[in-house]
């Protein structure tokens, strides 16, 4: 039987038959707007909720604007930090612009291969967030979210070093392929955000649903005022592929469940 993994979402737990598979790497692929970042944020606050370790890595938006944006829907980290259950890995390009500091990061070289030489740079960023992880598996990390691909691919693989799109993707694809590896060798429960590829249901490169061991799609209909999601691809689960609707409430995203496909 499956060890799974709670979502912290209420209604997503049901369509996968109790949660994530435990140690796997999950996508979750939207446009903007859409509520990945809350649904990931949702994630790691209720792993620190039972009491587990958990991180975030951020590459795009500053992790203080994060913070405050979700407390509007009841996710609330401040207590979290307080007691040590939560660690959140400020990469961001908002912070990159202002120049190295002397985080709790200040050791590794990701705060500073921003200013690498572009010969090195895809080797001495991705070394940081081996670093990273090694890290998060010695505080005892159990659930990990990426936050995003498109933001990871620019800070590892700068377009001057290669001369078509074609042996781009082949190495963002081994590099997303040995970051998943890593994750599941930590141990972590994992996922990583990615932007749609237009009105697609691929991720902007259509790499990245390929090497994951889930893909949870994110969508708005913008004419009758709601978000829905699905269920594309979650091995070691049954599941429904149904577009289901969810909502943000005060207590977080709930996703609704037709009678049907309750487990």
């Amino acid at each position: 039987m499956v060890e799974r993994v709670s979502t912290g979402i209420t209604g997503l737990d049901e369509t996968l038959g109790g949660g994530y598979p435990k140690g796997r790497n999950v996508l979750l692929i939207g446009s903007a707007g859409t509520g990945k970042t809350t649904f990931a944020l949702q994630f790691i606050h209720d792993g620190a909720k039972r009491g587990e370790k958990v991180a975030y890595l951020s590459l795009e938006q500053k992790v203080d604007e994060l913070k405050k944006d979700v407390k509007t829907v009841g996710l609330d980290f401040t207590e979290f930090e307080k007691k040590k259950l939560v660690t959140f890995y400020d990469q961001s390009f908002a912070k990159e612009a202002e120049g190295p500091d002397v985080g709790d990061l200040a050791e590794l070289p990701g705060k500073y291969a921003f200013n690498a030489d572009k010969k090195s740079k895809t080797a001495v960023v991705q070394s940081a967030y081996e670093q990273i992880f090694k890290k998060a598996k010695a505080d005892g990390v159990s659930r990990f979210v990426v936050d995003s691909i498109p933001a990871l691919a620019a800070n590892i693989i700068p377009s001057i070093e290669f001369e078509n799109e074609i042996k781009m993707r082949t190495v963002l694809r081994k590099i997303l392929i040995k970051m998943c590896n890593q994750m599941k060798e930590c141990g972590f429960t994992s996922i990583f955000i990615a932007e749609a590829k237009g009105d697609d249901e691929s991720d902007e490169f259509g790499i990245a649903s390929y090497v994951t061991d889930g893909v949870i799609i994110l969508k708005v209909n913008p004419a009758l005022d709601t978000r829905i999601m699905a269920v594309k691809k979650m091995r070691a689960t049954s599941h429904s592929t149904k577009p289901q609707s969810f909502a943000f409430t005060r207590e977080g995203i709930v996703v609704n469940i037709p009678k049907k496909t309750q487990i």
